[in-house]
């Protein structure tokens, strides 16, 4: 390490504390491999000073709380000086990029240690940095001194000129640096005092003075175990779904499954967020704080419950300052926006992500080659490999790449703004589709899928999804879909990064992320409408009367959470040797609304060989009854009037003539698109549809709306 630069040591938040809290209690901080430390044994008051060290002969580098940093020699030549019957000096060295168990206190005061430890070897680093530039500066001819100085004597020669101006701009970092530092400093030292004050003497209320009591809870919050964070302006909480308060436990063939109150279907392991209500809060604030009122009859405080109105101030509030906020939850490693690899369990400041997972993964590599990737495919293919996907070679059709899109999407969902819904198909129940999304699930979150049963009602689906979205859920399954699938709400939510509705069973409404991956099973699944553009489909077909008694060579509920954590480590992989490649740009078509999604996942399947997962909109747009309708109308339409323009009322009563003498292609079409309920054509209704497909293309045509003849719209549809 250059001792030169300033030292940026980043802090690991650790859960692993002991369960003492006395001050001799050792935890863990993150180590650097240049000085040497000496702890003092059974004297926690005691403070050896770097003059004391000097004394000894030592050249002590600086003094922290309880610690002395020094060279080994030193550090040797001072333990042995101060060891004695009552104390003993222990040196202990600090090993690059290794954990050593090195200071002691509670959990909240350790915190606060380790970001001072690392502020003062940052200040250690600036000053000696900033000592150096004056003595460069001092040997190239110029007094040091003239770097505290902004205005130099037009007598100055032109060699010391440029000495001046070469130096300070280097002099005036270290001294931009070490405002930073102090004021991060002054920051931990109110934190520390806070904290202390608050946990050992507990709070006394007093009038007028509730904003410094919400002050207080909202930071005592922050330093709890409890785990506490801010998301959609509402404080949260993560729970498992089996512990849910709003649950009914439910058992079918995939085993004892959690529904919710909101008809969402969950594995009993799955991980939740949770909303605080104000008992809670009160309990836990109760609990993780004295508070204190004077009592007038006993002239002296006496200790109270947190009263009702400071966690109702707090709930309030809708934005903590102190309160960490979480974007969602995550279940495996993943690949920040910036590229950079999350594989650390825990909440991670920079993506606001908390991630959670009894599984073993092993160590991501930073810089994958595309022979890695290529193995890693390897991988994922023998996870695949089972399923009859209606493509001539395995591994090389469409309906394969978008069984991988669906794994690789889910593993980083969170890191793009959007992404396409993936379908699975099959002529008939029993061939996998509902397996095959369970995979996805498997991989990415360690259970199955969250299920989302059909809703027709489109109001009900808008609250269903908002709960959806504000629960957390990493992957949401619309299940056994028999009509042609769509939903409005979900096509907002497949392209915005936010959603806002009504919260179900609340007044008002609320915005939440819409980071989830959606995936949708059905027989023969076909998507309509604005959907038809949003979705990818994987079609497998086993070619079988009864598919459902085929076997496969593995059972994939059990093969993959044993092998859990190679298996996403291999998709991974394959994303993150993109990455390192420089994202090699590949040909095809944009994506429109989902181009972050197409520059690395699809862009990644196509750079390994793959098939391009888009090519399974073909068939898509081909099955898509609003496109077939509206394409038929067009076609029939220009058969008979061409380019001209023509009033509603004509092209009715032309297709009606049409009809009667066998040509039935117009009325049918028009019956379709504006029946009314005697059997006839309604032509208020045509003449709705028409206006609200103005300037849309079907077919090689397109519809125009015309200038007006006798008060009558008209409208034409020409060739293109």
């Amino acid at each position: 390490m250059n001792n030169n630069t300033l030292l940026d040591l980043e802090i690991p938040e650790t859960d692993e504390f002991d369960n003492k809290d006395s001050v001799d209690t050792l935890h863990e901080i993150p180590t650097i491999n240049f000085c040497y430390l000496l702890q003092v044994d059974g004297d926690p008051e005691f403070r050896l000073t770097a003059n004391s060290a000097r004394k000894d002969g030592a050249t002590a580098e600086f003094t922290a709380a309880g610690w002395v940093y020094l060279s080994k020699e030193d550090a040797d030549k001072v333990a042995k000086r101060w060891s004695n019957g009552k104390r003993k000096i222990q040196v202990v060295r600090w090993i690059d990029l290794t954990l050593d168990k090195l200071w002691y206190g509670s959990k909240d005061e350790s915190k606060i240690a380790k970001k001072q430890i690392s502020l003062e070897l940052s200040e250690h680093l600036n000053n000696k940095k900033k000592q150096d530039i004056e003595l460069e500066c001092y040997i190239s001819g110029l007094h040091w001194s003239w770097l505290y100085k902004d205005s130099l004597p037009e007598d100055m020669s032109e060699k010391d000129k440029k000495t001046h101006a070469h130096y300070k701009p280097l002099w005036e970092k270290t001294i931009e640096n070490q405002e930073k530092i102090t004021l991060k400093q002054s920051d931990i030292s109110m934190e520390e005092e806070d904290v202390k004050n608050t946990n050992k003497n507990g709070f006394i209320i007093e009038p007028g003075k509730i904003h410094d009591a919400v002050n207080a809870a909202e930071k005592l919050l922050k330093h709890s175990s409890i785990g506490v964070y801010q998301r959609s302006n509402t404080l949260v909480r993560l729970i498992e779904a089996k512990h849910s308060p709003k649950k009914k436990i439910i058992d079918d063939e995939k085993g004892n499954r959690i529904l919710s109150n909101n008809g969402l279907i969950r594995s009993p392991e799955s991980l939740t967020i949770e909303e605080i209500d104000l008992y809670f809060l009160l309990e836990i604030l109760t609990k993780i704080c004295i508070w204190k009122k004077y009592d007038a009859r006993s002239n002296d405080y006496k200790i109270i419950d947190c009263p009702e109105k400071i966690a109702k101030h707090l709930l309030s509030r809708k934005q903590w300052e102190n309160i960490p906020v979480l974007r969602g939850i995550i279940q495996s490693p993943t690949i920040r926006k910036d590229g950079s690899i999350l594989q650390k369990p825990g909440y991670d400041e920079t993506s606001g992500l908390y991630f959670q997972s009894s599984t073993k993964f092993p160590k991501i590599l930073e810089k994958p080659s595309k022979e890695d990737a290529l193995s890693s495919l390897t991988i994922l293919k023998e996870i695949l490999k089972g399923f009859p996907f209606s493509d001539e070679i395995y591994g090389k059709g469409k309906n394969f790449s978008v069984a991988l899109s669906a794994i690789l999407t889910a593993l980083i969902r969170k890191s793009i703004s959007s992404a396409p819904l993936h379908g699975f198909s099959a002529p008939k129940m029993g061939s996998g589709k509902s397996l095959l999304a369970d995979v996805v699930s498997l991989i990415s979150t360690g259970s199955r899928n969250c299920v989302v049963p059909p809703e027709k009602n489109e109001a009900e689906e808008k609250k269903r999804l908002m709960a959806l979205l504000m629960e957390g859920d990493s992957i949401a399954c619309y299940d056994n879909i028999v009509e042609p699938f769509s939903s409005a709400a979900l096509c907002c939510a497949l392209t915005q990064p936010y959603y806002k509705d009504r919260i179900l069973g609340k007044t008002g409404s609320a915005t939440a992320p819409t980071d989830i991956t959606f995936l949708a099973t059905g027989n023969n699944l076909r998507f309509a409408g604005d959907l038809s553009t949003r979705a990818l489909l994987c079609v497998i077909d086993a070619n079988e009367e009864r598919p459902e008694e085929r076997s496969f060579d593995i059972n994939l509920y059990e093969h993959i959470p044993k092998n859990r954590g190679e298996i996403v480590v291999a998709a991974l992989t394959v994303l993150k040797a993109y990455i390192h490649a420089g994202k090699p740009k590949q040909k095809i078509k944009t994506y429109g609304r989902f181009e972050e999604w197409s520059d690395l996942v699809r862009s990644a399947i196509i750079w390994v060989g793959c098939a391009d997962p888009c090519e399974s909109r073909k068939e898509i747009e081909n099955d898509d009854p609003e496109r077939v309708k509206i394409g038929n109308l067009f076609v029939s339409w220009h058969t008979i009037f061409g380019d001209y323009s023509q009033k509603v009322k004509d092209v009715i009563k032309k297709a009606e003539i049409e009809s009667k003498e066998g040509n039935e292609d117009l009325l049918d079409a028009l019956l379709e698109m504006a029946p009314d309920n005697k059997g006839g054509v309604n032509p208020r209704s045509l003449g709705k549809q028409l206006a609200k497909h103005n300037k849309r293309i079907e077919c090689g045509y397109q519809l125009e709306k015309m200038a007006k003849i006798q008060h009558a719209e008209t409208w034409r549809i020409k060739k293109i």
